[in-house]
């Protein structure tokens, strides 16, 4: 007869990822000033490849809440950490630089990964070409939080 099984309650994860665990880490370690999923912010995306059944209309647009990573309070600048960048995170980035263009608003990468499967861009890359700051790893710059 196999044992019942003990009921736990869930403790929910306080971060999605070990990179983010990682960055956490060194914000504690140098005493960084932070807040983890703090702020939500609505955002407009582009909905690609449909129509409106109404209209006709093909420009069509969805709200969104967004939560970024991390708040670094020193400077009060809104960071996102990707391990793997794809296009929907690529289309939030963009609607903060145009929704929300007084936010310092600031990515950090695991890796300088390519976008596709082309090898035409890396992630710097298209960081570069949007004007969005961005950095690779988990020490952030200085310049960031001191």
């Amino acid at each position: 007869m196999a044992k019942p099984r003990k009921k736990h309650a869930q403790k929910p994860a306080e971060y999605r990822s070990g990179f983010e665990r990682s960055i956490r880490s060194f914000l504690m370690t140098n005493r960084i000033p932070f807040q983890y999923e703090s702020r939500k912010f609505k955002l407009t995306l582009p909905v690609t490849n449909h129509t409106c059944t109404g209209c006709g209309n093909q420009h069509i647009v969805r709200r969104v809440s967004y939560t970024p990573d991390f708040i670094l309070l020193a400077k009060d600048i809104v960071v996102e950490s990707k391990g793997k960048f794809t296009a929907r995170d690529r289309k939030i980035a963009l609607a903060m630089r145009r929704e929300y263009p007084l936010e310092e608003y600031k990515m950090v990468f695991q890796r300088d990964n390519w976008i596709s499967k082309t090898k035409s861009q890396r992630y710097s890359d298209w960081c570069k070409k949007h004007g969005i700051d961005f950095h690779i790893g988990t020490d952030l710059p200085k310049d960031w939080w001191a």
